[in-house]
């Protein structure tokens, strides 16, 4: 039996990338036709595989790092599936490819590019997927199908989802709780991955190939991809047995000790290498999946210890608020929000309580923020902790 076992492995075609014990495959997420912004991906991922151990190493890629585009010039990740598909239709997801392939230094050798609707119907298919929900959160502000809003809510625990409600966890950008960050959500959308890789397998496409190919063949105009049907049930006998444990997960932020750091480009918020290259964004990329892992954690090294208290200098409803939610997923502690005494401040004010002890998280907070460093103290305190940084904002705030 081991002879014949061995003769049918000879047999089957190697996938790309098999022989030199590294699979990389770019996973693309997009809106479609009816959703505004249509063709931009604001979901990244690559995915490494190593077949000889079925280690996994899931790396998400923040939609708003700068990069070349291929013929626009500088500009958002997620925006060159866009131009590519404006200017040759069907080629935005090779663009992209071939963009990050370039930024990482490695090979991407499979491509698969999923609208919504897609992406609803393929949870679907194989009957819903489990998700573990980390935290509570709620979004007011999860988009509807008329361009307006459409609130949604998840409690903490283990939840069954269905595609809408996949769709929904993976979107939501602006939820309380420290789920209101693209980061926030990057995480979730790796949990909706490696949630759906289990309940493909249980689907056992092994046995049933051709249903999924059908099904496939039906949202023909939804998915984008370079894999061949073959290729796809390759994939899936090496990861038939893949143990959860070996999976990696990792995202590229801007957190203080995080290898990108934001700035405003031609009015926009960026993220772009804090050293100027790509190099550290290479080395997390190569020694994603290696066996001895010692890639430091990108997440701040003094999160426990920094304190901000933030006071809203604007008239502008909920902006401290959302303003917490966002520095609490890139690792800062917030002590007190509230509305300063005056409410007129036009630039955003970081007052610095620690005699500059922590230069480097107080200029991750100001580039974040925009802020100005101002001297002294502020003339109201609302927390009765001792912080690290008080931040007054101003009509220039940017979250």
């Amino acid at each position: 039996m081991a002879h014949l076992k061995a003769l049918t492995l000879a047999r089957e075609k190697m996938l790309k990338g098999e022989e030199t014990n590294r699979i990389n495959i770019l996973l693309l997420g997009m809106g479609g036709v009816g959703h505004e912004g249509a063709t931009l991906t604001d979901t990244i991922i690559v995915l490494s595989l190593r077949p000889s151990d079925k280690k996994i190493g899931m790396l998400s890629i923040p939609r708003d790092l700068l990069v070349k585009t291929p013929s626009r010039g500088l500009g958002r990740v997620n925006s060159i599936n866009a131009y590519a598909e404006l200017e040759a239709p069907g080629t935005g997801a090779a663009a992209v490819a071939q963009t990050l392939s370039e930024i990482i230094d490695q090979p991407i050798h499979y491509y698969i590019r999923l609208d919504f609707k897609a992406f609803k119907e393929i949870i679907d298919t194989v009957g819903g997927i489990e998700v573990t929900v980390e935290r509570a959160f709620y979004d007011p502000l999860y988009p509807d199908e008329n361009y307006g809003y459409s609130p949604v809510s998840f409690q903490a625990g283990h939840a069954a989802m269905n595609g809408e409600t996949s769709l929904k966890f993976a979107r939501s950008r602006h939820g309380t709780n420290g789920e209101g960050s693209d980061f926030a959500r990057s995480r979730r959308q790796q949990k909706i991955l490696l949630a759906l890789k289990e309940r493909f397998l249980s689907f056992d496409v092994l046995l049933r190939p051709q249903r999924l190919k059908s099904i496939l063949e039906s949202l023909s105009s939804n998915i984008q991809t370079n894999v061949a049907f073959w290729e796809g049930v390759r994939l899936t006998k090496l990861l038939k047995n893949l143990d959860q444990n070996d999976v990696i997960t990792r995202v590229i932020d801007d957190g203080p000790e995080g290898v990108l750091v934001a700035r405003q480009y031609n009015g926009a918020f960026m993220l772009e290498p804090r050293n100027g290259d790509w190099s550290e964004v290479r080395r997390i990329a190569t020694e994603l999946i290696n066996q001895n892992e010692t890639i430091p954690s990108s997440a701040p090294k003094n999160a426990e210890t920094t304190l901000l208290e933030i006071q809203n200098g604007t008239n502008i409803p909920g902006l401290a608020a959302k303003t917490k939610s966002e520095l609490e997923t890139i690792g800062f502690r917030i002590a007190e929000v509230g509305n300063a005494e005056t409410r007129d401040v036009q630039n955003t004010l970081i007052y610095d309580l620690t005699s500059g002890r922590k230069n480097p998280a107080l200029e991750k907070l100001k580039q974040k923020l925009n802020a100005q460093i101002a001297d002294g103290r502020p003339t109201r305190l609302l927390s009765q902790r001792a912080v690290d940084f008080i931040v007054i904002l101003g009509q220039n705030a940017t979250p």
